[in-house]
């Protein structure tokens, strides 16, 4: 009963949604019907961050949230800004930053993806500038060719995450992936102890997990979030 009261509840809401789509899409459409308007529509999958969940969907209302994409019209210079729910919620065509159109099925995590690597982004953006005590860090990182949202080495990622916790700065390391993959990496990982490996859980893969099972390397399950450094 619980499940069908809340579907019940929540029916009136996503209508009220809809129909509020509606009155702001076909305006600005060729087609005569919701259902073919959308397909005039496209979105570019490069995420706009607000940093605090502070805009609206500007198709749906819904919101407000911190990341948001820009749905552009085909054959005219328009467009809204508009949540990633809405954009999975009508399917809307999604193509990657290259230009690549990204298939429905999906499309969930392409825009995971896309957020894990806007928290790296800014997660490192932050560490650089502390480390080079210049708020422009982010142009030394472009001129130098860094690429932040690569994965790290173990041992990288645990001194990131220490010097962040120094600084009472924000970060959390489940957004970064680690670097298993090469001999350095894995040599790294196996010389640490259980309680090391554990802090860099959260960043691991569902492979790199099963990897670490087959060769019976004992994991203490922590997370490296600048709260959790206090036993060091």
């Amino acid at each position: 009963m619980p499940p069908v009261k809340k579907i019940l509840l929540s029916c009136p809401q996503e209508r009220f949604y809809d129909e509020h789509a509606r009155s702001i899409l076909l305006p600005l459409s060729k087609a005569s019907t919701f259902h073919e308007a959308l397909k005039e529509w496209w979105c570019r999958g490069v995420l706009y961050d607000y940093e605090v969940a502070s805009h609206c969907c500007e198709l749906r209302n819904t919101g407000p949230s911190r990341f948001v994409l820009e749905m552009r019209h085909h054959y005219r210079e328009m467009h809204l800004r508009i949540n990633l729910t809405t954009v999975l919620k009508y399917n809307l065509a999604l193509y990657s930053e290259s230009g690549l159109p990204i298939r429905p099925a999906d499309a969930n995590a392409f825009l995971k993806e896309q957020i894990r690597r806007c928290y790296v982004q800014n997660y490192s953006l932050n560490f650089y500038k502390e480390v080079l005590a210049d708020a422009d860090a982010d142009k030394y990182i472009s001129l130098l060719g860094i690429d932040v949202c690569a994965p790290l080495l173990p041992l990288h990622l645990t001194a990131m995450a220490h010097f962040m916790h120094r600084k009472s700065a924000e970060f959390d390391s489940a957004y970064f992936k680690v670097d298993l993959e090469s001999a350095k990496g894995w040599r790294q990982f196996i010389g640490m102890a259980p309680w090391e490996r554990g802090k860099l859980w959260s960043s691991l893969s569902d492979e790199q997990l099963q990897r670490c099972r087959q060769h019976r390397l004992i994991i203490a399950q922590g997370h490296l979030g600048v709260t959790e450094w206090s036993d060091l």
